[in-house]
């Protein structure tokens, strides 16, 4: 996906931008082109400082020789910062005394974004809860010290009308149990930046529960190893 935003900087003076945040597409900025618009042409940018942030992060600071050998920013070398909160903001100040039109292309790409919970527990009712209360959750990586019987998402809040085309919302779901698998294999990804699942699924995690029960009776307790990834609420 590619965003072009055309924006004009006083002489003199700087202007941010701040770039589409997409996190709920799963996608964060990966490459921008900076250009300068005279009559209609784009071409080279002169006379233009520029400061890229991520999430607040200063990861760039690029003058006139830069942009003299290339307009391109590769984000790449900043993915871990980048990844954080899908947040992207280029700050350009004039320091010619004529107003300058800039065009900025942005390449956005793929993102689960990076940690927001990482966590062994023993109990499992509130988890999503929490997961939903620390961001906007595009991932799942769940494994156990004991092989499961089920595994599953359940409704705290069912939608009764289903008739009613109107109006979508999430539906309980079953995990599938490989139990041919050793227990250290045994590692369930839910993918909620799919086809599958959607958008639909993490913006109401909350009104999920998990549920897991273990296959034997014996007493040893049931531990669940979760990482959850992907952006913290947007401010």
């Amino acid at each position: 996906m590619r965003f072009a935003t055309t924006c004009l900087v006083t002489a003199g003076k700087s202007n941010t931008i701040h770039l589409p945040v997409l996190v709920k597409q799963s996608l964060v900025p990966g490459h921008i082109v900076i250009s300068e618009v005279k009559s209609g042409t784009e071409c080279p940018i002169t006379g233009i400082l520029c400061r890229v942030h991520a999430g607040g992060t200063e990861i760039g600071n690029y003058g006139e020789p830069s942009f003299q050998t290339s307009n391109e920013i590769d984000l790449e070398p900043f993915k871990g910062l980048v990844d954080r909160s899908g947040k992207v903001s280029v700050t350009l100040t004039n320091r010619s005394a004529e107003p300058k039109r800039v065009k900025i292309y942005t390449t956005y790409r793929s993102s689960y974004g990076s940690v927001l919970l990482e966590e062994k527990l023993d109990h499992f009712e509130n988890l999503l809860n929490d997961i939903h209360h620390k961001g906007y959750c595009t991932r799942l990586v769940i494994s156990f010290n004991k092989h499961l019987e089920t595994l599953e998402f359940a409704s705290v809040a069912e939608h009764l009308d289903e008739d009613d085309a109107n109006v979508q919302w999430i539906q309980p779901f079953n995990v599938p149990i490989d139990s041919e698998l050793d227990l250290e294999d045994q590692i369930y990804t839910i993918n909620f930046a799919g086809k599958d699942l959607g958008p639909l699924y993490s913006e109401n995690l909350n009104f999920l529960e998990l549920r897991a029960v273990k296959k034997d009776n014996d007493k040893e307790t049931l531990y669940m190893y979760v990482t959850a990834y992907g952006f913290p609420h947007q401010h």
